[in-house]
């Protein structure tokens, strides 16, 4: 396949290799011909300098044979008036633009583009590494609006039926149920085992933490632990500086980090210091 690529940064020029060593032909354009010393040094594709909207420019880069065009720069109206130009004047099947500034996530969505954020994406990531690093996603679609989300099922939820857990939560879905190494499209009946693997499609700043909140705010029977992976923790932390009312836990052991408490405010304060 044909692939024009517009903008020859840190991204640009990685794309370029990528596709390049899946065999594609790729033409990588930029105004700077300094930004083409970031291509690898095996990359065999053509370079063209000149700005992207110049006239004739997209035309050498031979934009009319093109299978797909990614615009790529940092400046997200550059990047949309090329993807737009490709996408509605040259007829490109494939275009995707890069957004750079999240601020701009909009304007560049206006047009119906595809649309790949950049650091909306990467901010997102490392957010949930840093608050909840016992829930893994697996899946991310578009810019993360919606995931799947891995989890194992703690010793709390043993015998648990799976419509329980996910009662009073809209918008977040099973998607499978590993046991013993072996998947199934789980049924709401569904009774979970301490060790299975929960895959679950939510959004991450809503439905999946209304899914943990039900969760952690469950009643927990006799002295079994419940774990509280980074998402709750983040709750109980949320709660106890808005002050807003925790759930009671009577006879309930809470790990927080590896760490037992014997109720939720003991918990809650020792959050505050994580």
């Amino acid at each position: 396949m044909n692939f024009v690529i517009v903008g020859c940064g840190r991204v640009g020029s990685e794309l370029c290799y990528r596709l390049f060593k899946s065999g594609h032909y790729v033409v990588a354009v930029d105004n700077n011909k300094e930004a083409f010393n970031r291509l690898h040094p095996d990359f065999r594709g053509r370079t063209l300098e000149g700005e992207g909207l110049a006239e004739g420019v997209l035309e050498r880069a031979g934009i009319r044979e093109a299978h797909g065009l990614a615009a790529v720069t940092n400046l997200d109206t550059l990047n949309v008036a090329v993807a737009h130009t490709a996408r509605t004047f040259y007829n490109v099947p494939i275009v995707v633009a890069r957004n750079y500034d999240p601020d701009l996530r909009v304007v560049v969505e206006a047009f119906g583009l595809q649309t790949v954020s950049s650091t909306f994406w990467g901010a997102q990531r490392v957010e949930e590494f840093l608050l909840s690093p016992l829930q893994k996603v697996v899946y991310s679609a578009g810019n993360g609006e919606v995931e799947v989300y891995e989890m194992l099922v703690p010793e709390a939820w043993n015998g648990r039926a799976l419509s329980e857990l996910l009662s009073g939560v809209q918008g977040c879905f099973p998607v499978a149920v590993t046991r013993a190494g072996r998947s199934r499209l789980p049924e709401a009946s569904m009774l979970l085992e301490t060790g299975d693997v929960l895959n679950v499609s939510a959004t991450f700043e809503g439905s999946f933490k209304d899914f943990i909140k039900v969760v952690g705010a469950s009643h927990c029977e006799g002295d079994h632990a419940l774990e509280l992976p980074g998402h709750r923790a983040r709750l109980a932390k949320v709660a106890a500086r808005t002050g807003e009312q925790v759930p009671e836990v009577s006879h309930c052991a809470i790990a927080v980090f590896g760490h037992a408490f014997d109720d939720y405010s003991h918990a809650v304060g020792a959050i505050t210091f994580v």
